[in-house]
């Protein structure tokens, strides 16, 4: 038998049964482990971006990956700003405004770079910021069209 904190009793079941009812509820906001991006970033996946760019021809798409992970491939129209040069200067260089719909993507839901780039515009007063969580990953599974 285990005790808990408060000295109550519970059985094995009952410890393993939390547990995997902890398990679930880690696996169902596994995105959210990794979203600590602001509050109001739009999370969106790759069929909601070929549709943004569709209907915003001012979208500007960011890939926030390095230039080696670039060699890989990128989604077309896409600008190379990696994270580790993503400042308030950079962004102002490549943007029309704060205003202008940004897209960030990395790796991919485990890539934490399209958050931290995100993190910055939001800080410098981007208000249109969304994140391809996802990322080329999904991209590239999902079979659209990318530059190699």
């Amino acid at each position: 038998m285990y005790r808990d904190v408060a000295g109550i009793r519970s059985s094995r079941q009952s410890v393993v049964l939390f547990i995997a009812l902890l398990g679930l509820c880690l696996n169902s906001h596994a995105g959210d482990v990794f979203l600590n991006v602001p509050a109001g970033v739009r999370v969106i996946d790759a069929e909601m971006l070929v549709n943004m760019a569709e209907a915003q021809p001012d979208l500007l798409i960011i890939d926030s990956r390095l230039q080696s992970d670039r060699l890989q491939g990128y989604i077309e129209g896409a600008i190379s700003l990696p994270n580790t040069k993503t400042t308030c200067e950079s962004l102002a260089a490549v943007t029309t405004g704060y205003d202008q719909p940004l897209v960030f993507y990395c790796n991919g839901i485990a890539c934490d770079r399209s958050a931290k780039a995100i993190r910055v515009a939001h800080r410098c007063g981007y208000k249109k910021v969304h994140w391809f969580q996802g990322g080329f990953k999904e991209w590239k599974t999902k079979k659209y069209p990318y530059i190699k």
